[in-house]
Protein backbone atom coordinates (compact mmCIF):
# COMPACT_ATOMS: atom_id res chain seq x y z
CA UNK A 1 0.00 0.00 0.00
CA UNK A 2 2.74 2.57 0.46
CA UNK A 3 3.15 3.56 -2.99
CA UNK A 4 -0.41 4.45 -3.07
CA UNK A 5 0.09 6.56 -0.77
CA UNK A 6 2.84 8.27 -2.80
CA UNK A 7 0.45 8.32 -5.26
CA UNK A 8 -1.93 10.29 -3.41
CA UNK A 9 0.92 12.69 -2.09
CA UNK A 10 2.14 13.51 -5.23
CA UNK A 11 -1.94 14.09 -6.32
CA UNK A 12 -1.43 17.18 -4.49
CA UNK A 13 -0.47 20.36 -6.17
CA UNK A 14 2.93 21.02 -6.12
CA UNK A 15 3.86 18.10 -4.56
CA UNK A 16 6.18 16.62 -7.22
CA UNK A 17 8.54 13.66 -6.40
CA UNK A 18 11.50 15.93 -4.58
CA UNK A 19 8.60 17.08 -1.97
CA UNK A 20 7.16 13.73 -1.82
CA UNK A 21 10.46 12.19 -0.73
CA UNK A 22 11.32 14.80 2.21
CA UNK A 23 8.05 14.27 3.20
CA UNK A 24 8.07 10.49 3.76
CA UNK A 25 11.71 10.84 5.10
CA UNK A 26 10.72 13.46 7.53
CA UNK A 27 7.66 11.33 8.23
CA UNK A 28 9.18 8.01 8.00
CA UNK A 29 6.12 6.71 5.47
CA UNK A 30 3.86 7.80 2.93
CA UNK A 31 1.76 6.70 5.02
CA UNK A 32 2.28 9.01 7.50
CA UNK A 33 3.04 11.69 5.44
CA UNK A 34 -0.63 11.58 3.89
CA UNK A 35 -2.36 11.91 7.06
CA UNK A 36 0.39 14.29 8.80
CA UNK A 37 -1.53 17.20 10.95
CA UNK A 38 -1.63 20.80 9.59
CA UNK A 39 1.06 22.14 12.28
CA UNK A 40 3.13 19.06 11.57
CA UNK A 41 3.74 19.92 7.51
CA UNK A 42 3.77 23.60 8.34
CA UNK A 43 6.93 22.48 10.48
CA UNK A 44 8.26 20.48 7.69
CA UNK A 45 8.76 23.63 5.57
CA UNK A 46 5.49 23.41 3.33
CA UNK A 47 3.90 26.85 2.24
CA UNK A 48 0.33 27.06 3.36
CA UNK A 49 -1.08 27.43 0.29
CA UNK A 50 0.18 23.83 -0.30
CA UNK A 51 -0.71 22.27 3.40
CA UNK A 52 -4.40 23.81 2.00
CA UNK A 53 -4.13 21.71 -0.99
CA UNK A 54 -2.64 18.34 0.56
CA UNK A 55 -5.54 18.63 3.30
CA UNK A 56 -8.53 19.77 0.90
CA UNK A 57 -7.95 17.03 -0.86
CA UNK A 58 -7.29 14.39 2.11
CA UNK A 59 -10.89 15.61 3.19
CA UNK A 60 -12.17 14.94 0.36
CA UNK A 61 -10.87 11.97 -0.41
CA UNK A 62 -10.22 10.44 2.61
CA UNK A 63 -9.18 7.06 1.17
CA UNK A 64 -7.38 8.28 -1.58
CA UNK A 65 -4.56 5.29 -1.76
CA UNK A 66 -7.24 2.68 -1.71
CA UNK A 67 -9.09 4.24 -4.33
CA UNK A 68 -6.28 4.72 -6.73
CA UNK A 69 -5.53 0.64 -6.18
CA UNK A 70 -9.07 -0.16 -6.87
CA UNK A 71 -9.59 2.10 -10.13
CA UNK A 72 -5.88 1.12 -11.54
CA UNK A 73 -6.72 -2.87 -10.81
CA UNK A 74 -10.15 -2.28 -12.54
CA UNK A 75 -8.38 -0.37 -15.44
CA UNK A 76 -5.03 -2.60 -15.65
CA UNK A 77 -2.97 0.32 -14.95
CA UNK A 78 0.52 -0.88 -13.27
CA UNK A 79 2.16 1.60 -10.04
CA UNK A 80 5.44 1.35 -10.24
CA UNK A 81 7.28 2.94 -6.56
CA UNK A 82 11.13 3.14 -7.11
CA UNK A 83 11.26 0.02 -4.45
CA UNK A 84 9.84 -2.06 -6.68
CA UNK A 85 12.18 -4.30 -9.09
CA UNK A 86 10.12 -3.13 -12.24
CA UNK A 87 11.60 0.20 -11.82
CA UNK A 88 14.18 0.58 -15.08
CA UNK A 89 17.69 1.01 -12.69
CA UNK A 90 18.60 4.24 -15.42
CA UNK A 91 15.43 6.21 -14.48
CA UNK A 92 15.94 5.63 -10.44
CA UNK A 93 19.37 7.13 -11.01
CA UNK A 94 18.43 10.42 -11.47
CA UNK A 95 17.99 12.77 -9.04
CA UNK A 96 14.69 14.25 -9.79
CA UNK A 97 13.54 10.72 -10.57
CA UNK A 98 9.64 10.17 -10.35
CA UNK A 99 8.88 8.68 -7.01
CA UNK A 100 6.24 6.62 -8.85
CA UNK A 101 4.72 6.42 -12.18
CA UNK A 102 1.22 4.69 -13.56
CA UNK A 103 2.02 2.64 -16.86
CA UNK A 104 0.04 -0.15 -19.26
CA UNK A 105 2.26 -2.94 -21.19
CA UNK A 106 5.26 -4.62 -19.91
CA UNK A 107 8.01 -2.66 -18.33
CA UNK A 108 11.24 -4.59 -19.27
CA UNK A 109 13.18 -2.66 -16.66
CA UNK A 110 16.96 -3.99 -18.06
CA UNK A 111 16.05 -3.47 -21.71
CA UNK A 112 18.37 -1.20 -23.58
CA UNK A 113 16.96 2.06 -24.57
CA UNK A 114 17.45 5.51 -26.66
CA UNK A 115 15.04 7.66 -26.66
CA UNK A 116 14.49 9.83 -30.25
CA UNK A 117 12.42 13.20 -30.24
CA UNK A 118 12.08 16.09 -32.09
CA UNK A 119 9.10 18.70 -33.43
CA UNK A 120 5.52 18.20 -33.55
CA UNK A 121 5.67 20.63 -37.01
CA UNK A 122 7.48 17.30 -38.85
CA UNK A 123 8.53 17.68 -42.73
CA UNK A 124 8.70 14.11 -44.74
CA UNK A 125 12.67 14.54 -44.15
CA UNK A 126 11.77 14.59 -40.64
CA UNK A 127 9.09 11.26 -41.23
CA UNK A 128 11.34 9.34 -42.50
CA UNK A 129 14.42 10.05 -40.56
CA UNK A 130 12.66 8.88 -37.68
CA UNK A 131 10.98 5.98 -38.62
CA UNK A 132 13.78 4.60 -40.40
CA UNK A 133 16.38 4.82 -37.41
CA UNK A 134 13.71 3.89 -34.63
CA UNK A 135 13.12 0.52 -37.01
CA UNK A 136 16.70 -0.11 -37.68
CA UNK A 137 17.55 0.39 -33.67
CA UNK A 138 14.12 -1.61 -32.94
CA UNK A 139 15.43 -4.55 -35.15
CA UNK A 140 18.65 -4.53 -33.18
CA UNK A 141 17.05 -4.97 -29.74
CA UNK A 142 17.12 -1.48 -28.54
CA UNK A 143 13.69 -0.27 -26.78
CA UNK A 144 12.78 3.19 -28.47
CA UNK A 145 11.24 5.46 -25.94
CA UNK A 146 9.25 9.04 -26.94
CA UNK A 147 6.62 11.47 -25.87
CA UNK A 148 3.68 10.07 -27.60
CA UNK A 149 3.34 12.82 -29.54
CA UNK A 150 2.12 13.98 -33.18
CA UNK A 151 5.23 14.72 -35.48
CA UNK A 152 8.50 12.83 -34.76
CA UNK A 153 7.00 11.16 -31.78
CA UNK A 154 4.39 9.41 -33.59
CA UNK A 155 7.03 8.09 -36.45
CA UNK A 156 9.72 7.19 -33.72
CA UNK A 157 6.85 4.82 -31.93
CA UNK A 158 5.61 3.64 -35.69
CA UNK A 159 9.11 2.67 -36.65
CA UNK A 160 9.88 0.86 -33.28
CA UNK A 161 6.80 -0.91 -34.00
CA UNK A 162 7.65 -2.55 -37.38
CA UNK A 163 11.06 -3.60 -35.86
CA UNK A 164 10.46 -4.55 -31.72
CA UNK A 165 9.33 -1.94 -29.10
CA UNK A 166 8.89 0.77 -27.68
CA UNK A 167 7.69 3.01 -24.55
CA UNK A 168 5.81 6.28 -24.57
CA UNK A 169 6.33 8.88 -21.81
CA UNK A 170 2.74 10.64 -21.49
CA UNK A 171 2.39 14.58 -20.30
CA UNK A 172 -1.60 13.42 -19.05
CA UNK A 173 -2.43 10.54 -17.56
CA UNK A 174 -3.26 7.09 -18.91
CA UNK A 175 -7.09 7.36 -19.07
CA UNK A 176 -6.96 10.55 -21.15
CA UNK A 177 -4.70 9.44 -24.43
CA UNK A 178 -7.68 7.40 -25.33
CA UNK A 179 -9.79 11.03 -26.45
CA UNK A 180 -7.10 11.43 -28.53
CA UNK A 181 -6.44 10.83 -32.23
CA UNK A 182 -3.05 8.40 -31.92
CA UNK A 183 -5.41 5.72 -29.67
CA UNK A 184 -4.86 2.57 -32.03
CA UNK A 185 -1.10 3.73 -32.11
CA UNK A 186 -1.16 3.49 -27.62
CA UNK A 187 -3.15 0.15 -28.11
CA UNK A 188 -0.01 -1.20 -30.44
CA UNK A 189 2.60 0.29 -28.13
CA UNK A 190 1.19 -1.53 -24.95
CA UNK A 191 1.08 -5.02 -27.09
CA UNK A 192 4.76 -3.99 -27.88
CA UNK A 193 6.38 -2.20 -24.96
CA UNK A 194 4.72 0.54 -22.70
CA UNK A 195 2.74 3.43 -22.01
CA UNK A 196 4.10 5.56 -19.00
CA UNK A 197 3.90 8.45 -17.22
CA UNK A 198 3.71 9.91 -13.29
CA UNK A 199 0.68 11.71 -13.97
CA UNK A 200 -2.74 10.46 -12.28
CA UNK A 201 -4.79 8.49 -14.75
CA UNK A 202 -7.29 11.26 -15.48
CA UNK A 203 -4.84 13.95 -15.52
CA UNK A 204 -5.71 16.44 -18.73
CA UNK A 205 -2.39 17.42 -20.00
CA UNK A 206 -1.20 21.19 -19.28
CA UNK A 207 1.99 22.90 -20.49
CA UNK A 208 3.96 22.91 -17.46
CA UNK A 209 3.79 18.86 -17.76
CA UNK A 210 5.81 18.12 -20.73
CA UNK A 211 9.05 20.12 -19.90
CA UNK A 212 8.40 17.35 -17.05
CA UNK A 213 7.79 14.69 -18.69
CA UNK A 214 11.22 15.63 -20.88
CA UNK A 215 13.20 14.69 -18.47
CA UNK A 216 11.85 10.74 -18.07
CA UNK A 217 12.21 10.60 -21.84
CA UNK A 218 15.75 11.26 -20.67
CA UNK A 219 17.04 9.72 -17.86
CA UNK A 220 15.06 6.34 -19.13
CA UNK A 221 18.00 5.95 -21.72
CA UNK A 222 21.08 5.31 -22.82
CA UNK A 223 21.36 8.26 -25.38
CA UNK A 224 18.97 10.61 -26.83
CA UNK A 225 18.56 11.32 -30.90
CA UNK A 226 16.96 14.33 -31.67
CA UNK A 227 16.00 13.89 -35.19
CA UNK A 228 14.04 17.05 -36.70
CA UNK A 229 13.60 20.53 -33.95
CA UNK A 230 13.01 24.29 -34.62
CA UNK A 231 15.96 26.79 -32.58
CA UNK A 232 12.87 26.78 -29.98
CA UNK A 233 11.53 23.28 -30.47
CA UNK A 234 10.87 21.54 -26.71
CA UNK A 235 12.69 18.61 -27.83
CA UNK A 236 16.06 20.73 -27.09
CA UNK A 237 14.31 20.67 -23.45
CA UNK A 238 15.15 17.13 -23.87
CA UNK A 239 18.72 17.50 -25.06
CA UNK A 240 19.32 19.49 -22.21
CA UNK A 241 18.36 16.79 -19.83
CA UNK A 242 20.34 14.42 -21.48
CA UNK A 243 23.79 16.23 -21.16
CA UNK A 244 22.58 17.04 -17.39
CA UNK A 245 22.14 13.06 -16.60
CA UNK A 246 25.36 12.43 -18.44
CA UNK A 247 23.98 11.00 -21.54
CA UNK A 248 24.85 10.37 -25.04
CA UNK A 249 23.22 13.35 -26.85
CA UNK A 250 23.00 12.85 -30.66
CA UNK A 251 21.51 14.47 -33.45
CA UNK A 252 20.20 13.94 -37.03
CA UNK A 253 22.04 16.88 -39.76
CA UNK A 254 19.48 18.72 -41.73
CA UNK A 255 19.59 20.73 -44.53
CA UNK A 256 21.18 24.47 -43.60
CA UNK A 257 18.14 26.25 -45.12
CA UNK A 258 15.69 23.78 -43.42
CA UNK A 259 13.92 26.18 -40.38
CA UNK A 260 12.88 22.54 -38.70
CA UNK A 261 16.84 21.41 -38.61
CA UNK A 262 18.37 24.46 -37.22
CA UNK A 263 18.21 22.79 -34.00
CA UNK A 264 19.97 19.79 -34.78
CA UNK A 265 22.21 21.56 -36.68
CA UNK A 266 23.13 23.50 -33.99
CA UNK A 267 23.51 20.67 -31.03
CA UNK A 268 26.00 19.38 -33.62
CA UNK A 269 27.96 22.20 -33.89
CA UNK A 270 28.27 22.07 -29.99
CA UNK A 271 29.34 18.78 -30.32
CA UNK A 272 26.23 16.73 -30.26
CA UNK A 273 26.94 13.46 -31.77
CA UNK A 274 26.14 13.30 -35.82
CA UNK A 275 23.37 10.50 -36.05
CA UNK A 276 23.08 9.64 -39.99
CA UNK A 277 21.29 5.94 -38.96
CA UNK A 278 21.44 3.41 -36.67
CA UNK A 279 25.21 2.19 -37.43
CA UNK A 280 26.20 5.84 -35.62
CA UNK A 281 24.01 5.04 -32.57
CA UNK A 282 24.72 1.19 -31.95
CA UNK A 283 28.20 1.97 -30.86
CA UNK A 284 27.17 3.42 -27.90
CA UNK A 285 26.38 -0.37 -26.40
CA UNK A 286 28.10 -3.57 -26.13
CA UNK A 287 27.39 -5.99 -29.40
CA UNK A 288 26.42 -9.05 -26.99
CA UNK A 289 23.84 -6.91 -25.21
CA UNK A 290 21.53 -5.68 -27.91
CA UNK A 291 21.93 -9.38 -29.90
CA UNK A 292 19.70 -10.77 -26.59
CA UNK A 293 16.75 -11.50 -27.92
CA UNK A 294 15.62 -12.93 -25.06
CA UNK A 295 13.50 -9.84 -24.05
CA UNK A 296 12.73 -8.68 -27.51
CA UNK A 297 8.86 -8.89 -28.80
CA UNK A 298 8.06 -12.08 -32.11
CA UNK A 299 8.67 -9.82 -34.79
CA UNK A 300 12.09 -8.51 -33.38
CA UNK A 301 12.98 -11.91 -33.36
CA UNK A 302 11.36 -13.53 -36.22
CA UNK A 303 13.00 -10.59 -38.23
CA UNK A 304 16.97 -11.70 -36.91
CA UNK A 305 16.03 -15.38 -38.79
CA UNK A 306 16.31 -13.94 -41.94
CA UNK A 307 19.55 -12.46 -43.62
CA UNK A 308 20.07 -8.63 -44.52
CA UNK A 309 20.41 -9.54 -48.18
CA UNK A 310 16.60 -11.45 -47.59
CA UNK A 311 14.84 -8.64 -45.95
CA UNK A 312 16.17 -6.61 -49.02
CA UNK A 313 15.02 -8.65 -51.77
CA UNK A 314 11.60 -9.39 -50.15
CA UNK A 315 11.21 -5.87 -49.64
CA UNK A 316 12.02 -5.39 -53.48
CA UNK A 317 8.69 -4.08 -55.77
CA UNK A 318 8.00 -6.27 -58.53
CA UNK A 319 7.74 -3.89 -61.26
CA UNK A 320 7.51 -3.58 -65.34
CA UNK A 321 8.16 -1.41 -67.98
CA UNK A 322 8.53 2.27 -67.40
CA UNK A 323 7.42 2.22 -63.71
CA UNK A 324 10.81 0.09 -63.06
CA UNK A 325 13.16 2.14 -65.06
CA UNK A 326 11.44 5.26 -63.39
CA UNK A 327 11.98 3.63 -59.72
CA UNK A 328 15.51 2.45 -60.34
CA UNK A 329 16.06 6.09 -60.94
CA UNK A 330 14.73 7.42 -57.62
CA UNK A 331 16.45 6.58 -54.16
CA UNK A 332 17.00 7.96 -50.59
CA UNK A 333 18.56 11.47 -52.41
CA UNK A 334 15.56 13.65 -53.19
CA UNK A 335 16.04 14.38 -56.66
CA UNK A 336 13.66 16.89 -58.73
CA UNK A 337 12.45 15.98 -62.18
CA UNK A 338 14.95 17.61 -64.16
CA UNK A 339 17.57 15.62 -62.01
CA UNK A 340 15.91 12.34 -63.21
CA UNK A 341 15.87 12.92 -66.50
CA UNK A 342 19.58 13.81 -66.36
CA UNK A 343 20.15 10.45 -64.34
CA UNK A 344 17.63 9.14 -66.64
CA UNK A 345 19.80 10.02 -69.51
CA UNK A 346 22.00 6.65 -70.71
CA UNK A 347 20.41 4.71 -67.83
CA UNK A 348 18.48 2.86 -70.00
CA UNK A 349 18.07 1.43 -73.60
CA UNK A 350 14.80 3.39 -73.73
CA UNK A 351 14.79 6.88 -73.58
CA UNK A 352 11.70 8.30 -70.94
CA UNK A 353 10.10 11.46 -71.93
CA UNK A 354 9.34 13.69 -68.82
CA UNK A 355 5.72 12.92 -69.80
CA UNK A 356 6.28 9.55 -68.99
CA UNK A 357 8.34 9.73 -65.94
CA UNK A 358 6.12 11.90 -64.52
CA UNK A 359 2.96 9.40 -64.84
CA UNK A 360 5.20 6.63 -63.83
CA UNK A 361 5.87 8.64 -60.41
CA UNK A 362 2.69 9.41 -60.56
CA UNK A 363 1.63 5.75 -60.12
CA UNK A 364 4.35 4.92 -57.79
CA UNK A 365 3.28 7.72 -55.37
CA UNK A 366 -0.23 6.01 -55.31
CA UNK A 367 1.65 2.36 -54.60
CA UNK A 368 3.41 4.36 -51.56
CA UNK A 369 6.73 3.71 -53.39
CA UNK A 370 7.61 7.32 -54.24
CA UNK A 371 7.31 10.49 -52.16
CA UNK A 372 7.26 14.20 -52.95
CA UNK A 373 8.70 16.69 -50.72
CA UNK A 374 7.50 20.33 -49.76
CA UNK A 375 10.25 21.50 -52.93
CA UNK A 376 8.44 19.01 -55.69
CA UNK A 377 11.52 16.44 -55.18
CA UNK A 378 11.25 12.87 -55.33
CA UNK A 379 12.55 10.31 -53.08
CA UNK A 380 11.77 6.55 -52.21
CA UNK A 381 8.82 6.04 -49.80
Amino acid sequence: MEKYFAAALTSVDQIGSKRAMMLIKHFGSAREAWSASEDDLLEVGLSEKIVRSLVSLRQKFPHMAEEIMTRCEAKGIGVCGRDDDDYPDELKAIDDAPLIFYYKGTLQPSAPRISIVGTREITPYGERAALRIAKELAREGITIVSGGAHGIDTFAHRGALEGGRTVAVLGCGIEFLYSIRNSRMFDQIIENGAVISEYPPKMHPLPGQFPRRNRIIAGLSRGVVVVEAGETSGALNTAQHALEYGRKLFAVPGSVFAEKSRGCNELIRRGALLARNADDILNLFDPNEIERRDEAPTIARESKKINRKEIKRRAEPQLEGDEALVYALVDDQPLDLDGLLMKADGASEKILTPSEILNALLTLELKGLVMTDEHGCYSRG
